[in-house]
């Protein structure tokens, strides 16, 4: 067990100098080198959970708004589909082409 909790702290950077060196260890982990190895990792997991909690509210943020300008994006297609029929009829075309423009449009006008 003592040098697994030696191997896992050299693995976890731990015991390192400013240079980013292994301090090499002397002596045997007691109860304190334990107790901090637990306590960094615990810290580490809920930094962790913190961090997929937030981004996963993010996500659930950027997909409802992807929906919201979906929603907005359709009533522009359709609203647009409206005035183009309304501006070949106003316009004077030929009542053959309103009628053909309009029933092609007839099943997408229901739908609104």
């Amino acid at each position: 067990f003592q040098k697994y909790i030696l191997l896992t702290i050299d693995s976890l950077h731990i015991f390192r100098d400013n240079e980013e060196n292994k301090i090499k260890v002397i002596r045997e982990p007691n109860n304190a080198d334990v107790y901090d190895l637990y306590t960094s990792e615990l810290k580490r997991i809920e930094e962790t959970d913190i961090l997929y909690r937030n981004l996963k509210q993010s996500c659930e943020q950027v997909n409802f708004e992807h929906q919201e300008l979906q929603k907005q994006f359709n009533d522009m297609k359709q609203r647009n589909a409206v005035r183009n029929i309304h501006i070949i009829v106003v316009t004077g075309a030929s009542e053959e082409i309103a009628l053909l423009v309009f029933s092609s449009f007839l099943p997408f006008l229901l739908s609104i």
